[in-house]
């Protein structure tokens, strides 16, 4: 059975050593919202180093689809900071000229606050007065660690679909009347679903690994005891 319980940890410590890596960026819930009305989402920032705490996060909302109202929630611990800038030139959203919209929001830490190894925080925004001339946002995230080190989460989708290296949180705009959230209650509800359909994928994945494990254990089990008739006889 020695056997078995070495294939049986090995194939779970990859299982969580590969959904731990697809984990581990930026990411942006729920991942779509309605281009009318207003939307709370919600950026979870997970710490990737081993020894260094996350003390700072910025997001960087996109000028040339900029949002014309944007409220950052405060976090008990860290500063909160909100940058308007110029748009030149102005932007159209619908019949409305905007001439002014939020760049950037950064949330940093003060004393005796960070995100720590093996940790993670939500940082959230209500958002109304969405562009609609385009069906996504790219919002770029810095995060930088207390060593000084920085990561830019902030390269947009590919092409051909496969995740770049260092993406950014993408949210997906749905026109008026397509079902999609359009309030902070939906939006939660929305991201509540998405959460629970991940946890029951990775659930079916690792029933998957586990079911695989015990085949090559079982197996390997009984090729022992094979050899071991064959042996005494």
């Amino acid at each position: 059975m020695s056997r078995f319980t070495i294939v049986a940890a090995v194939c779970g410590v990859t299982l969580f050593a590969l959904t731990g890596t697809a984990a581990a960026h930026v990411s942006v819930t729920p991942a779509e919202i309605g281009k009318t009305g207003s939307s709370q989402v919600t950026f979870r920032v997970p710490n990737e180093s081993a020894t260094a705490g996350t003390i700072k996060v910025e997001l960087t909302l996109p000028a040339e689809y900029p949002i014309t109202s944007v409220r950052a929630e405060p976090k008990q611990g860290w500063a909160l900071q909100v940058t308007r800038a110029k748009l030149e030139p102005p932007v159209k959203i619908g019949t409305r000229e905007v001439s002014e919209a939020v760049r950037t929001v950064t949330w940093t830490a003060e004393a005796g606050a960070r995100i720590g190894p093996d940790q993670y925080a939500d940082f959230g925004l209500y958002v109304s007065g969405l562009p609609d001339n385009t069906d996504k946002l790219v919002i770029a995230a810095a995060q930088t660690y207390e060593d000084g080190k920085v990561a830019n989460w902030a390269n947009p989708p590919t092409s051909d679909g496969k995740e770049p290296q260092d993406p950014a949180p993408v949210l997906k705009l749905a026109a008026a009347g397509a079902g999609q959230p359009t309030t902070a209650a939906s939006s939660q509800t929305t991201a509540a679903a998405g959460q629970d359909d991940s946890a029951r994928l990775l659930g079916g994945s690792a029933l998957v690994v586990a079911a695989l494990a015990l085949g090559i254990g079982v197996g390997a089990l009984l090729r022992g005891r094979r050899t071991g008739k064959e042996t005494q006889s």
